[in-house]
């Protein structure tokens, strides 16, 4: 087998297990937590925590590409034409608890390499990014070509905006056997 089909495997077959074993946890916390409940609203209200929000995603692309992680203090910073970012290590609540200051600089950050990217005014880009930044305090999925426009503005890769694209948007909102979006995807 060569490395490239062992990467691959691994990679989605890795997801898989840590897919699965996150969602018996879940599903067990659920159970304990929620015996009250039925069936149907337990498994509304994990489906509604499983999804990943377009803030989320966004806090881990910026992450994984730290220009340095200062462990013991849990953040990590972010260059970008000679400014440097200070922001914290990402978790389940620093997601859902992110401050205003540490949530402008992500906006203002997001806006302007999108717009450096697309070479248009910062300005333009922010109701999108905030739009997406605030996703978790109102449950407002992005549109498509809302998703699609913000992941060309930050340059992902072919992965990242596959990736980006499942987690965030409603299931009918994208059909990879419908061609229009297979050629825009």
């Amino acid at each position: 087998m060569s490395d490239y089909t062992q990467h691959i495997e691994d990679h989605y077959w890795g997801y898989l297990s840590r897919v699965r074993r996150d969602t018996r946890n879940q599903l067990q916390e659920i159970s304990v937590q929620d015996a009250d409940i039925s069936i149907p609203e337990a498994l509304e209200r994990f489906r509604i925590d499983y999804t990943c929000s377009a803030r989320r995603f966004l806090m881990n692309w910026f992450q994984n590409h730290a220009a340095s992680r200062i462990s013991a203090m849990g953040q990590y910073t972010y260059s970008h034409h000679g400014s440097v970012y200070m922001f914290s290590m990402i978790s389940n609540e620093t997601v859902e608890k992110l401050d205003a200051e540490e949530r402008d600089a992500y906006i203002r950050l997001i806006c302007e390499i999108a717009a450096e990217n697309c070479k248009d005014s910062p300005k333009d880009w922010r109701p999108l990014v905030r739009k997406a930044m605030l996703w978790n305090q109102r449950p407002e999925l992005l549109s498509k070509e809302e998703a699609f426009k913000l992941g060309h503005g930050l340059g992902f890769t072919l992965s990242e905006m596959n990736d980006f694209l499942l987690r965030v948007l409603d299931n009918e909102d994208l059909s990879y056997t419908a061609s229009e979006d297979v050629i825009e995807a």
